[in-house]
């Protein structure tokens, strides 16, 4: 991956495979476990090999719908990154996946989510 549409370009084909995945929005709690489940799995799926199409059948519901959330907001920083013509960081493309993914998540991503701020809440995901 050399550039934000490649990131974009994946963040948005993962999330949409996990459309099929999600459950109804009063289920979706977002627990520390939850958010522990989330990390190990975009972990494994960076080192293996983030360009092939991962299956979710066996991902509990509740994880695909917060991981749903996560590269939902990866793929709009991608693309407000690309549009205004921001480089690529010069750290490897597994290592922007997982700061988007994980570590953008705490920082600012989760707690928007949960609140519903900017239109974008756990409903929406």
């Amino acid at each position: 991956m050399s550039d934000w549409t490649q990131i974009e370009e994946l963040t948005r084909m993962m999330a949409h495979a996990l459309l099929e995945r999600i459950v109804p929005p009063e289920t979706c709690a977002c627990t520390r476990e939850t958010d522990q489940a989330c990390d190990e799995w975009i972990r494994r799926w960076i080192a293996r090999d983030p360009s092939l199409l991962e299956t979710f059948s066996w991902l509990d519901p509740i994880v695909s719908r917060v991981l749903l959330a996560r590269f939902r907001y990866a793929t709009a920083y991608a693309t407000m990154h690309r549009l205004a013509g921001h480089p690529l960081p010069k750290s490897s493309a597994e290592r922007v996946l997982e700061l988007y993914l994980i570590d953008r998540w705490y920082l600012e991503f989760r707690e928007r989510w949960l609140s519903g701020e900017q239109g974008v809440a756990v409903s929406d995901n």
